[in-house]
């Protein structure tokens, strides 16, 4: 009797043996290996442990890259992949993905898809609440320690977007609809994103009157250089939609988009990307008008003190987008417009026939390239020369010119803290401002703006003086002269020859 039953024990640890095979796929038993599955919580998620998440999903491959049919998908509640068995001295990948989603290929909530890891995404109609989160581990069984793979910590695999609005609203009933362009999947084999056609819309509701976050996106993003980096579209209560050019997203970071969604404020939107999952800091600001501007077109409110970026100019015009403008130069030379002179010596100012056309009162960069194609070296037009001379060498996206009669008096309205009127004045004559203003005063406004200037070592502040304009006007029949606008007043005037103040500007 004894001896039956210990075949009959025999026969049972056979049958569990094989299937133990079936189990995984196959694999051999050579080695039973269990991987333990975290979300780190000290480097890349400082100060917030993740240890809710109720979906942890493993991908096994042989080699040294996860390419075809994995030997083994699982899904299951815990972090913890117990007995995995693999061949003795073979090298594999395994990918790992955990969410707040439910095991199971098919479940018709799960926020991501992740039935296939080298192309995990969004899940089709979905809009994630939270976050999901990546990693993968290629060892080979034998020779690598085990303590280097079985331990895996992983980290974000997504993008976190904020919605942040700055101004009180005036309804307690708010919704956001933000539309993006395009979305991704990612391989967590090796972090790439492969491109879905198709833009995706993301729709939030906001039930307070008060400041504070509107909305929260979660996307799939790449991981490193080149970073996502498109255009979105933000309609707050279907008022006027505003655009958003150039914002990055990049998995492991956070991108708070942070200003006045509601059109009732003209206000400026704000991108940055703060260090909460990962450093350094992708940061993009969205400029004001008395900002910094630096050589790689980034914008600060305090002067940034840094030789290998230096700061290039200060913000005077900002655009209806919130992402373009015009920085004012930091220095002003004196110099004539015109220093040419014709065979009998006298000044070409004065020829009527030897106008220059440079007529546009609002684009400096015509009239520059009007001036150029009648000089090419500038070598007659001083304030025109000195202004292409701060181009050499090119800093990218920045072209210096001389303003336009416009551009100036846009200037002048943000140094003393006005807004710049077109009442129909007349050349030559004050355009208007958008609240009273005294040419006397002492304006704090005026003040703060050269205060700018003194924070710049051999910057030099806004004078009170007369500045050349790029604009040409014809007077009688007989002369041509280049408007000036004073810096102080807004008051425009006509000049033939004088060493006035020229400064610099340029579209950002």
């Amino acid at each position: 009797m004894k001896k039956n039953f210990l075949f009959v024990l025999l026969g049972i640890v056979a049958v569990l043996t094989s299937c133990n095979k079936e189990e995984v796929g196959g694999l051999a038993t050579n080695k039973a290996t269990s991987f333990n599955v975290s979300v780190d919580g000290g480097v890349q998620t400082r100060f917030t442990p993740v240890n809710d998440l109720k979906r942890f999903v493993m991908e096994v491959y042989k080699g040294s890259v996860a390419t075809g049919t994995p030997v083994k998908h699982i899904e299951q509640a815990t972090g913890k992949f117990t007995e995995v068995l693999l061949n003795d001295q073979q090298e594999y990948t395994v990918l790992f993905w955990a969410d707040y989603g439910t095991s199971g290929t098919a479940v018709a909530n799960n926020e991501y898809n992740a039935s296939d890891l080298k192309a995990a995404q969004v899940a089709a109609g979905m809009q994630p609440t939270k976050a999901a989160y990546s990693g993968v581990k290629t060892f080979t069984v034998g020779t690598t320690p085990e303590a280097d793979y079985t331990n895996v910590v992983l980290t974000h695999s997504v993008a976190q977007v904020n919605f942040i609005q700055t101004e009180a609203l005036t309804a307690a009933e708010n919704t956001l609809v933000v539309s993006y362009p395009e979305s991704y999947s990612v391989n967590v084999g090796d972090n790439s994103v492969t491109k879905i056609t198709g833009a995706i819309t993301h729709t939030f509701s906001y039930k307070s009157t008060a400041t504070g976050t509107l909305g929260t996106s979660y996307l799939i993003a790449a991981a490193k250089s080149p970073i996502t980096v498109f255009e979105i579209t933000a309609t707050l209560n279907s008022e006027t939609q505003k655009k958003v050019s150039n914002v990055p997203f990049q998995r492991n970071y956070r991108t708070f988009i942070s200003g006045a969604y509601s059109s009732k404020y003209a206000a400026n939107l704000t991108v940055t990307c703060d260090d909460v999952w990962e450093r350094p800091d992708n940061n993009v600001v969205f400029p004001k008008i008395g900002d910094f501007c630096y050589k790689n077109k980034t914008f600060s409110s305090t002067y940034i003190n840094d030789t290998k970026n230096p700061c290039i100019g200060i913000v005077f015009v900002v655009d209806n987008n919130g992402r373009t403008g015009k920085i004012v130069g930091l220095t002003e030379p004196g110099a004539n417009w015109n220093g040419g002179t014709n065979a009998e010596g006298k000044l070409l100012v004065m020829q009527n026939e030897h106008k220059t056309n440079a007529q546009d009162p609002d684009n400096g960069v015509a009239n520059m390239e009007t001036i150029k194609a009648l000089d090419t070296t500038l070598k007659d037009y001083p304030a025109f020369a000195w202004a292409e001379s701060l181009n050499t060498p090119a800093t990218v996206g920045i072209n210096w010119y001389l303003p336009a009669k416009n551009e100036l008096q846009q200037l002048c309205a943000a140094i003393n803290g006005k807004k710049w009127v077109v009442s129909g004045a007349g050349e030559g004559e004050f355009s208007g401002w958008g609240e009273g203003h005294s040419i006397f005063d002492d304006n704090p406004a005026r003040t703060a703006f050269n205060e700018k200037f003194k924070s710049i070592q051999e910057a030099a502040p806004i004078s009170k003086a007369l500045y050349w304009s790029s604009t040409e006007r014809n007077h009688g029949s007989t002369l041509t002269y280049f408007l000036i606008v004073n810096l102080l007043s807004g008051y425009t005037d006509i000049g033939v020859s004088a060493p006035y103040r020229v400064r610099a500007i340029s579209a950002f």
